[in-house]
């Protein structure tokens, strides 16, 4: 793992820990099922930070189910957890859930290589800067991030607030040197 901070995992595998080995999944209905039952195991792991859904033999997955099982669940949770896609091997499934994620208005981090893909709403060109930045380091912070991109800190304070708000990046307070506290930005993988 890249953190220099010890962020623990939840790994579900949607076809074999929700979906009972079946590798399609269909409709709001069994969405909200998977999202509510992983929304149980979630719940009995309250240390891990980031919960990854691997999506590992799945064969189809169509756009409502994508919607009501990962992209509601990343919207309950942003801000206090972080909700990434693994192993997506269909291009379909990716373009699904990628509608799923514009439709809610929710972006999304899906791992499929060493290379993060961010899906759903259009990120700009600086916030997509910064976020390539985050998920390189692992962590961050705002004036370390500023420096490193020659932006004003303020305009990049601004911009990991949102990606925090937004589910795509985790925040969490430490002592900074000066005294005080300082926000440090996380990688969700």
């Amino acid at each position: 793992s890249l953190f220099p901070v010890n962020l623990v995992a939840l790994d579900i595998r949607l076809l074999t820990d929700i979906l009972d080995g079946r590798p399609e999944a269909w409709g709001s209905e069994e969405g909200t099922n998977a999202r509510e039952k992983i929304a149980r195991v979630a719940a009995a792991h309250p240390q891990a930070m980031v919960i990854r859904i691997s999506f590992e033999g799945m064969r189809r997955v169509d756009t409502s189910f994508a919607r009501e099982c990962v992209v509601e669940l990343a919207c309950q949770l942003r801000g206090r957890r972080g909700i990434c896609v693994t192993d997506i091997r269909s291009k379909d499934v990716l373009d699904n859930l990628n509608a799923a994620a514009v439709t809610r208005d929710q972006p999304l981090v899906v791992w499929n290589s060493k290379e993060p893909q961010f899906i759903g709403p259009k990120l700009s060109g600086d916030t997509r800067e910064i976020l390539k930045l985050v998920t390189k380091r692992g962590e961050v912070g705002t004036a370390e991030a500023a420096k490193i991109l020659g932006k004003q800190v303020n305009n990049v304070s601004t911009r990991l607030k949102r990606l925090s708000d937004e589910g795509l990046v985790l925040r969490r307070d430490v002592n900074a040197s000066t005294g005080g506290l300082e926000f440090r930005y996380l990688s969700i993988q």
